[in-house]
C-alpha cells in the first residue's frame, strides 16, 4: 500500500480527485448551455465549416482558422441526424467535454511546481472558474486552444527530450485553432534551449525537424 494516500486517500490521490473534478465539471457546464437556443456569430460560421467539411464539401463559410471546424466535422461525419439542432448540440457538448477534460494536463503542469494537494486545486480552481464555464458552452475555438497550449506547456517543462519536441507539435496545432498560438513559439523556443544544452548538432536538428 503506499503510505503516501494512507491517511487520505480520497483527497490526496489524483486517480480519483481528478476524474471527479472533470464529471463535476461536466455536469455543471451542461446546466448552462443553450441546447434549445441555435449558435450564432462565430460559432455558427465554425458549424458551418464542419457541416460542410463532414459532407466532403468546400464550405463558403470563411473562418480565421479551421482547426476548430476540421476537429468538429469528425465527430459530425460519425453522427447521423437529420435536425441541425443536434449537430450544435454535439458542437457544444465537445466542447464542454475539452474543457473539462483539461483539467488533467492543468494537473500535470501544477505538478511542475507544487505538490500534488495544489495541483489538484489548481485543476478545481480552472473547471469551476465562471468565466471558464460560460466559455465552455459557446462552441467556440476556446477549449481546444486552451487545451493544446497547456499540453504544450507541460511537454516543454518536460525533462524528457523528445516530449519538448513534441510541445512544438501541440503548439503547431494550437495554431490551426487560433493563430495566437503561434506568439506563443518564441517563449517555446526560449525555453527549449534554455533546459537543453545548445550545441552545433542539436542547433540543427532542431531546425531541420521545425
Amino acid at each position: 500500500m503506499n503510505l503516501k494516500y494512507a491517511k487520505n486517500p480520497t483527497i490526496k490521490n489524483p486517480i480519483i480527485v481528478l476524474p471527479t473534478i472533470i464529471a463535476i465539471g461536466i455536469t455543471i457546464r451542461f446546466l448552462f448551455v443553450p441546447f434549445e437556443i441555435p449558435l450564432n456569430s462565430d460559432n455558427f460560421a465554425y458549424f458551418m465549416y464542419a457541416i460542410d467539411h463532414s459532407l466532403g464539401q468546400n464550405s463558403s463559410m470563411q473562418v480565421s482558422n479551421n482547426g476548430w471546424p476540421l476537429f468538429v466535422s469528425f465527430f459530425f461525419s460519425l453522427y447521423n441526424s437529420g435536425n441541425f439542432l443536434d449537430y450544435m448540440a454535439l458542437q457544444r457538448i465537445l466542447s464542454v467535454v475539452i474543457s473539462s477534460l483539461t483539467a488533467i494536463p492543468i494537473y500535470f503542469l501544477c505538478r511542475k511546481f507544487f505538490d500534488e494537494k495544489f495541483a489538484l486545486l489548481g485543476s478545481l480552481i480552472f473547471v469551476f472558474e465562471p468565466r471558464i464555464i460560460q466559455n465552455s458552452t459557446f462552441g467556440i475555438t476556446d477549449p481546444l486552444y486552451i487545451l493544446l497550449i497547456v499540453i504544450g506547456m507541460v511537454l516543454i517543462l518536460s525533462s524528457s527530450y523528445k516530449k519538448n519536441y513534441l510541445a512544438f507539435i501541440a503548439i503547431a496545432l494550437a495554431s490551426t485553432v487560433r493563430i495566437e498560438g503561434l506568439f506563443l513559439l518564441p517563449a517555446f523556443i526560449f525555453v527549449f534551449f534554455l533546459k537543453n544544452s545548445i550545441n552545433k548538432e542539436k542547433f540543427f536538428t532542431f531546425q531541420f525537424q521545425y
